[in-house]
This record gives C-alpha cells, structure tokens and sequence, in this order.
C-alpha cells in the first residue's frame, strides 16, 4: 500500500479534570475528578485495537500509525454545544494541541476525557460517549475527535476500538467529502438508514466496511471511501486534485 496512506493519529488522554461549567456565574458547578488506572488501562487497550480495525475494514486500505501521550495537566475547561451540553473542543485542549501537535505532525487528533464519576454518577454533559469532526479550528488540518472514560464493559462490547472508528470516520468522511468524493447521508451514522443492522457480536463493522470500501447503496448508487479516494490522500491530509 503506498505510504501516503497512512493517517498519523495522536491521542491525548487526559487523566485528570477539574473545571467550573454551566451558564450563568452562580449556575456554574465545578466537576473534578481522576481517572484511575484501570480506566485508563481501558480505554487506552481500546484505542490500540483501532488501527487494526481500520485496516481491516478499509481492505487494507487505511493504515492508522497511532501516538499516545498521558497529559497529567488537568482538562480545565469545555465549551458548550447547546441545551446543556458540553465538550472539550480544540479551544479546550489548544495549550496541549500546540505542544504536541505541531501544524503537518498529524493527520488526525483523538482526545480522551475523564467526563463521568463512575462512582458517584456525576458528569459533564455530553451529546454524545464520543463526538468527531473533520479539521477545526486549531487542528491544523487534521480530524478531531473526543471520547469519554466509561465502564470496562463498555469498550468491549460488541468490538474492541469500534468507538474510535466511529468518531475518526465522521472526520474522514468529511474530509473527502468536501473533496467531492461521494459519501453516504449521515456518513458514519448511517447504518440504520442504509438498511443495516447491528450485530451483538459484530456491532456496525458490516456498515463499516462498506463505508470504507464505497459500496454503501444510496438510490441505488453505491457510495463512500473508495480505494481509489483513500489512495488520493497526500501526506498532512491533503488529497490529490486528481479523482
């Protein structure tokens, strides 16, 4: 496979946060909290589990070279999507984006976030376990994508790194996209409505890999990340004028 496949993925894994959200100065509510080993442990054995899946469901396409950096620096704030909601956007994590991720470094960013107490319950809202994007603000070109800690049992089921999949294709989806390259309505999202169904056992990976090898059938026409899309990548995420 030519190397310009490759998408550089760095993971900064917050192990500790400690902020003061909410609107409004005497509505605001502080929310710290650690992750202990374990949790991090977990969530760090599911990111490694990714690159494989990625590979493996593009057809060998897509080869995912990840970096993980522990950030002992507390998550110190998070920005408001709306309706209660918060997220640790690129604004958010920009002093540990400009530190380790210089612009051309890396193709795609992952952070992992100490979002709930599994202990006492509490949390910071969130829209969603995970959420990603294409390039942002601050992400120098590259996808960006959150996750929160949870449950052991939650990142091994139904497959090991399918969260991470999920959230990193919503980010590559958008980027050929806007390139012009065909993608299913909803992209990562829309397995259900493409006819679809989970498995117990497989979870979204039969949507997925025809997500990533374009034969999604929308109106009869087969659509997303073709090997001919993927192998227009050049390096730091540009994409070959050429189709």
């Amino acid at each position: 496979m030519n190397a310009t496949n490759t998408w550089r993925a760095l993971l900064l894994a917050y192990r500790r946060i400690d902020i003061r959200f909410g609107t409004g100065w005497f509505r605001r509510r502080r929310f710290a909290h650690e992750l202990s080993e374990r949790e991090l442990d977990d969530a760090l054995n599911s990111f490694g589990a990714f690159p494989a899946l990625a590979k493996e469901l593009s057809d060998g396409e897509a080869t995912v070279t990840p970096k993980i950096v522990i950030v002992e620096e507390p998550l110190r704030s998070v920005t408001p999507t709306g309706e209660g909601m918060f997220w640790p956007s690129p604004t958010d994590t920009r002093k540990q984006l400009e530190k380790y991720a210089p612009p051309g470094e890396f193709d795609s960013l992952f952070v992992l976030w100490a979002s709930t107490n599994l202990q006492t319950g509490k949390d910071v809202p969130c829209p969603g376990w995970g959420l990603g994007s294409g390039p942002r603000d601050g992400t120098h070109g590259a996808t960006y994508a959150i996750v929160g800690n949870a449950a052991s049992w939650a990142w091994r089921i139904p497959i090991v790194g399918e969260v991470w999949l999920h959230e990193w294709l919503h980010g590559v989806c958008q980027i050929f996209a806007e390139r012009d390259f065909a993608m299913p309505k909803y992209d990562a999202d829309g397995g259900g409505s493409h006819g679809y169904m989970q498995s117990e056992t497989t979870g979204w990976t039969s949507f997925y890999h025809d997500l990533m090898t374009g034969q999604v059938l929308e109106n009869g026409e087969p659509k997303g990340i073709t090997a001919k899309a993927w192998r227009s990548r050049n390096v730091a995420g540009t994409i070959d004028i050429a189709k």
